[in-house]
């Protein structure tokens, strides 16, 4: 048997056996890697690991270390995986459009109540919505690699934490020896053809304020610190607003990733309120959404925010979506968001 479908043989035993993995592209690279092993402890290290962190702290976080390291090249997996998926059923029950609306927007009163009031500034306030759907992560996977070039995708399995798979547009840092980068993403729009979003006031406001937010954090951690920005990008069929923020420091990255987390792009303002009154008013568990992953070395990090995902179960998956909400949101915007930022997982069910 060739090593390389050796490799992917071995990969799928591993699921089989319940073993906790991560299989990974970066964005924009054409090399998907597998990493395995035991898991650590939060604060021990090794010379490659994959963290797994919750975006609540009462939920348990997970580092893998990389004992097992294999990769492919994007083709070459494909090619290789073509006859295992051709035999694959691919199927959602979609729902209504409409469905949970309600719910939404009696949750997105409160926040607005909030803000009014001066409590908060700033809150994310984000929905689960859970479907019935026949699909194998693999394949789910592989669509994602198609779709979302740019963005860092993944399937993630650990026995506790359960199976994961994403297509993050967000980095939350990234850092190869003293060089670190982060970003602050922020407002969002759904890509109309070729032309340029144009941009609200609440939406500069809110990008606005989580770059503040990072500068602030920063200060006295790193040097150099230099802003590039704000420009549009695009992830998919939608926009967002984006400032690269670079700077150098000598503390490790998943130690400036612990700081930032969880940024305003993803929490909301004042931090610790905000993240208090999420876990009452959302009436359901975030787990992994909005937390953050990735794979760490020696002398460098790639972590990303775990947007656009989904969790996978053997007859049904959960989508979780989002949105920052201001005292100048506008509900029936704010909810026709969630639903565009859904069809970046919902994309990998349909041909």
């Amino acid at each position: 048997m060739p090593e390389k479908l050796q490799q992917l043989t071995s990969f799928f035993g591993q699921w089989k056996q319940q073993k906790a993995f991560a299989l990974f592209r970066l964005p924009g690279s054409k090399e998907i890697h597998l990493w395995s092993g035991p898991t650590l402890d939060r604060d021990c290290e090794s010379e490659a690991f994959f963290e797994w962190v919750p975006f609540h702290d009462d939920t348990p976080s997970f580092r893998i270390d990389a004992e097992l390291q294999d990769y492919w090249g994007v083709e070459e997996f494909r090619q290789l995986c073509e006859p295992i998926t051709q035999g694959f059923t691919l199927h959602i029950e979609e729902k209504v459009e409409e469905e949970g609306k309600e719910e939404y927007l009696k949750g997105l009163q409160r926040c607005l109540h909030e803000l009014n009031t001066g409590v908060l500034e700033k809150v994310v306030f984000s929905r689960r919505v859970s479907l019935k759907a026949k699909a194998h992560p693999l394949e789910l996977f592989m669509k994602a690699l198609s779709k979302y070039e740019t963005a860092f995708c993944y399937w993630f399995h650990h026995p506790k934490a359960g199976c994961w798979l994403g297509a993050s547009p967000e980095i939350l840092v990234k850092s190869k020896g003293e060089a670190l980068e982060t970003f602050s993403l922020a407002g969002t729009q759904k890509a109309n053809g070729g032309e340029a979003p144009v941009w609200t006031a609440k939406e500069k406001r809110e990008q606005g304020l989580v770059t503040q937010y990072i500068q602030q954090l920063l200060q006295g951690k790193v040097d150099d610190l230099k802003l590039e920005g704000p420009f549009d990008a695009r992830a998919g069929q939608l926009w967002h607003l984006k400032t690269v923020v670079r700077a150098k420091t000598r503390l490790k990255a998943v130690d400036i990733a612990r700081s930032l987390h969880p940024s305003p792009a993803v929490c909301g303002l004042p931090k610790d309120k905000a993240k208090a009154f999420l876990k009452e008013v959302e009436g359901y568990d975030r787990a992994y959404y909005t937390g953050y992953l990735g794979p760490v070395k020696t002398v460098s990090a790639d972590l990303f925010v775990n947007l656009r995902c989904l969790e996978w179960k053997p007859d049904e998956v959960r989508i979780y979506v989002g949105g920052g909400i201001t005292s100048e949101s506008m509900p029936e915007k704010e909810w026709e968001e969630t639903c565009h930022k859904m069809n970046t997982m919902l994309e990998l069910f349909r041909d």
